[in-house]
């Protein structure tokens, strides 16, 4: 109804129980039963004025009470965004403009597990996140080994979602650990949906995803879908330095590596490698990344003039792999490349460099540049009449050994062997 009903209503409601008995009392008088007292003008407007200003005044606040109460409504029942939970369970909330749960939707069997026979509609968003976390806990989603936590948000305003990202990790309470929560817009664009559908994830994982390639991480996408939300979330913490604020994500607490050795153990393993002294490394740097499916510490720094390269297997902490960017080794390996290489002076202008000879290999066996491999041994040989290079070096959990014709840089030989 509009307005100018509502109040016809209100009148015809007001006059019913307030009937009109003026001609009765003006017939009652006129036989006899009471007596006329004329009242002055001035107290009758008054009196008029004041009723129907009293009249009109109700009828405003009614009014506007009326339509308040629609409007709220109208809000209270209208979805503006949504906020999805995942750790492997996926849950999402939609709320409406005042942070109320109008529905709890499970996306998975994890999911329905989680939320069970609860009953969030109605609920304040902080209440519905906190009974959510609570039965991740209790169903053991959630732990002390792996307690990393995504939340994605969406909502019809930006500034609004800005702000439900600061609200939400607020929210979030720790249980009887301490969660790692990661918060997040999510833009959930045609491409984002594209790229989420070809690798069977969530928009919000994708995004998480999308996320973590921005800072530095060199695995693909497809590689970084198949980990779990806490072992991207290690990775992601890995990469971020002295509290920095990321564009469009919210986090707090420290995502648990148990199942790793730590960058500080990381460090101890290639300084003992290097045979160098703490107190003189400058530029220290060591990230988690993925390699080949398999989780490593990437490690840099340097020491005097020499710049150092390591890659250990984040469980076992093993050497996959390792490089020193102008140290004496590789002074020593140019040297006896160039020492074998003058054995043959009679053949010096048909025989290939020895370094196009490693380069050959490496690429072969890797596809690889050949600064990427370490402890490398190229010597020149020959048989019956026949010049070669005996090439050797290691790789990822692997050594190589090759044979190269030294004239046509043709691979004669080759053999792959764990490093063990």
């Amino acid at each position: 109804m509009n307005n100018r009903e509502i109040e016809a209503k209100i009148k015809n409601a007001v006059e019913k129980t307030t009937p009109d008995v003026w001609e009765r009392v003006q017939h009652d008088i006129s036989h006899g039963k009471g007596e006329l007292i004329t009242m002055s003008d001035k107290r009758k407007k008054g009196k008029a004025l004041g009723f129907i200003s009293s009249i009109a005044a109700a009828l405003v606040l009614v009014s506007m009470a009326i339509f308040g109460i629609t409007n709220y409504s109208r809000a209270d029942l209208k979805v503006v965004g949504s906020v999805y939970l995942e750790v492997n369970p996926q849950i999402e909330l939609s709320i409406n403009t005042y942070d109320v749960v109008l529905e709890a939707t499970p996306k998975n069997e994890d999911g329905k597990k989680v939320l069970g026979r609860m009953e969030l509609k109605d609920t304040q968003l902080d209440v519905a996140l906190n009974a959510i976390l609570g039965s991740m806990v209790k169903n053991g989603y959630l732990t002390s080994q792996a307690n990393s936590v995504l939340i994605s948000v969406e909502h019809q305003s930006s500034e609004k979602a800005k702000q439900l990202n600061v609200d939400v990790l607020k929210a979030v309470k720790n249980n009887d650990f301490q969660l790692a929560t990661v918060v997040q817009t999510v833009n959930n664009t045609e491409k984002l949906k594209a790229q989420a559908k070809n690798l069977n994830i969530t928009s919000g994982k994708a995004e998480f995803i999308q996320l973590i390639k921005e800072k530095g991480v060199k695995a693909s996408e497809e590689e970084l879908s198949k980990l779990s939300v806490h072992e991207l979330n290690v990775i992601f913490q890995s990469h971020i330095k002295n509290n920095e604020i990321i564009e469009g994500a919210d986090y707090k607490g420290t995502a648990t590596q148990n199942k790793y050795i730590g960058i500080q153990k990381a460090k101890e393993i290639a300084l003992k490698d290097a045979k160098v002294n703490q107190k003189d490394v400058r530029d220290f740097d060591a990230d988690l990344d993925l390699e080949k499916g398999k989780m490593v510490y990437e490690v840099e720094f340097e020491v005097g003039n020499t710049e150092y390269d390591y890659e250990l297997d984040a469980v076992s902490g093993k050497i996959l792999f390792s490089h020193k960017e102008g140290s004496k080794s590789d002074t020593e390996v140019s040297s006896k490349l160039s020492n074998s290489t003058s054995t043959s002076s009679a053949k010096a202008d048909a025989i290939i460099a020895p370094e196009d000879a490693l380069k050959k290999a490496v690429l072969h066996a890797t596809g690889l540049a050949s600064s990427k491999v370490a402890d490398v041994d190229v010597e020149l040989d020959e048989e019956r009449g026949i010049y070669h290079y005996d090439v050797d070096f290691k790789h990822g959990g692997y050594e190589y050994e090759y044979e190269i014709n030294a004239v046509s840089g043709e691979i004669i030989k080759s053999d792959k062997d764990r490093d063990d």
